[in-house]
């Protein structure tokens, strides 16, 4: 009867045996949320190193992304190359220890790996070059870690955030992450969607973060796929930003969940606060002002709003769609944007709520 009216379900988090294991060579990703205990990710524990971050735009993706960029090289001293399609990671560059990276000097900054950050921004190259470079970048990387012993201790990490998908039909993709797991070299995947990702790739990938999703297929493919209660997977609907659910299968093909309450991670950028009620949600500058661009305000209206903004740090949700409406913004468009920036729907309702009252 209880369990009818409440998400009573096994627990899954790890036991203090296994955290002290975990801590010894893994990264703090954040606590747990039921007894806030401390995870630390161990990808060499699972039964192969590759990575899968998925949800909606806003859910925290980039933040884990970076942070696991930043702790894998400084704290796990593993090797780290970043292909970043769209320049989401270029804070990256101003690092001591990362060497910027292009189709010219590909080979001898991969050379250096796994010692610090390899950055390639390939954000200002056209669409067909961008390939070109990230297969050539793929290709070095293949070739070094087939001299690499295998015994498969983890040496270098391959970021490729949502662009990877115009890699997945790229044989040299497929290469690492079928053998990867022998060499030490692991690919680390962001996406929106769990079945951007085919099925032969997801049986190849030992940890998976889940950030909010919204989409009924991949809640029943998180249920069908991994063996999860569909209460877990309903609860997914209305994670707030940097909660997830860690799903993890060990060496022993054993299979753990559990959610942790919000990613703690390591910030290189700037954030705006957009205040809601009593809460605050941060977003990224760029991922805000680019999502905001897109709406049909003017570049002189974007400009005033960027510098109110800016010198206050934040913003009230209310006031910004106010705002965005004074500014000639349609409605239905501003609905979407703020659903892409990762606001749920009763804070977007409660806060159009205010608007049209016009209380503050």
């Amino acid at each position: 009867m209880l369990s009818k009216m409440f998400s009573i379900y096994a627990n899954e988090e790890p036991s203090v045996d296994q955290i002290a294991v975990a801590a010894e060579n893994g990264i703090y990703v954040g606590k747990s949320e039921r007894l806030s205990t401390p995870i630390f990710l161990d990808p060499s524990k699972a039964i192969n190193p590759h990575i899968f971050a998925v949800g909606i735009t806003g859910s925290g993706k980039s933040y884990l992304m970076k942070s696991m960029m930043l702790r894998m090289a400084l704290i796990g001293e593993l090797g780290i190359l970043v292909v970043d399609f769209t320049g989401e990671y270029r804070e990256l560059a101003t690092l001591a220890f990362c060497t910027r990276a292009n189709y010219e000097n590909a080979h001898s900054a991969i050379a250096r790996l796994p010692e610090g950050i390899v950055y390639m921004d390939l954000s200002n190259e056209p669409e067909g070059r961008k390939v070109e470079i990230a297969t050539a970048a793929l290709n070095e990387i293949v070739l070094k870690m087939r001299r690499f012993d295998a015994n498969g201790h983890s040496r270098i990490f391959v970021f490729l955030d949502e662009a990877w998908k115009i890699l997945k039909d790229n044989d040299v993709l497929e290469t690492i992450i079928r053998e990867g797991r022998k060499y030490g070299v692991g690919i680390v995947l962001a996406s929106q969607m769990i079945n951007d990702v085919e099925k032969d790739f997801l049986q190849n990938i030992g940890t998976i973060f889940v950030f909010r999703l919204q989409n009924s297929k991949n809640l029943d493919d998180l249920v069908s796929d991994y063996g999860i209660y569909t209460e877990q997977a309903r609860d997914v609907q209305n994670f707030e930003q940097g909660r997830c659910m860690l799903i993890q299968l060990n060496k022993a093909k054993k299979r753990s969940c559990f959610v942790i309450a919000k990613i703690d991670g390591v910030r290189l950028d700037k954030t705006i606060k957009i205040g809601l009620g009593g809460e605050c949600l941060d977003i990224e500058e760029n991922e805000f002002y680019r999502a905001i661009g897109g709406l049909d305000i003017g570049s002189g209206n974007l400009a005033d709003l960027r510098l109110d903004v800016d010198r206050k740090g934040s913003i009230v949700l209310s006031k910004l769609i106010a705002t965005l409406l004074e500014m000639g913004a349609d409605r239905r468009e501003v609905l979407c944007k703020l659903r892409e920036l990762g606001f749920r729907d009763f804070d977007i309702a409660d806060a159009f709520a205010v608007v049209v009252s016009g209380s503050d």
